[in-house]
């Protein structure tokens, strides 16, 4: 075999080898965001059940601003799907959040409507889940780090404010 074919030949290999690489390098890290990211979104779930619970105390003598909060499915053994939290006030509010594997995210729907003026608004957005060379998954919103209180502000404050 010439001498340009062997040295082609040695490249080719060593391509292969490296796409090799370059995809197990990817595989393993899907593998450690499948196995890190759910605590973050269980730890997220908490945060909000936690501040929906606070909220409520304040309000304990008026039903009408209390918020309600559901898991999906109720076990409390099995990380939920998806929660939401409704409130039936004078300005009736939803917050829907759920995690989206695929997406690398915490997906949320917030819908209000006001009963006098008969208008209701939607906002949808991302909480991004964003892994390190280390493993660890933190919660992102618009290019900056949240931690689980922050995240859960953001997303609540809409529902719960009047």
């Amino acid at each position: 075999m010439p001498g340009w074919a062997k040295d082609l030949a040695v490249a080719i290999r060593q391509q292969e080898h490296e796409r090799r690489r370059e995809t197990e390098r990817a595989l393993e890290r899907r593998r450690l965001f499948h196995q890190n990211a759910p605590p973050v979104w269980l730890e997220l779930t908490v945060i909000l059940a936690m501040d929906a619970r606070e909220f409520n105390n304040v309000f304990k003598n008026d039903a009408k601003s209390c918020a309600e909060f559901e898991r999906y499915p109720e076990n409390p053994r099995i990380p939920p799907e998806r929660i939401s939290i409704r409130r039936n006030g004078y300005v009736r509010a939803e917050l829907e959040t759920w995690l989206e594997m695929t997406l690398e995210g915490v997906q949320y729907r917030i819908t209000r409507r006001v009963h006098h003026e008969g208008v209701t608004t939607e906002k949808r957005g991302t909480l991004n889940l964003i892994m390190d060379d280390s493993g660890k998954v933190t919660l992102h919103h618009d290019g900056r780090g949240l931690n689980t209180e922050e995240a859960s502000e953001l997303i609540l404050r809409p529902i719960l404010q009047p």
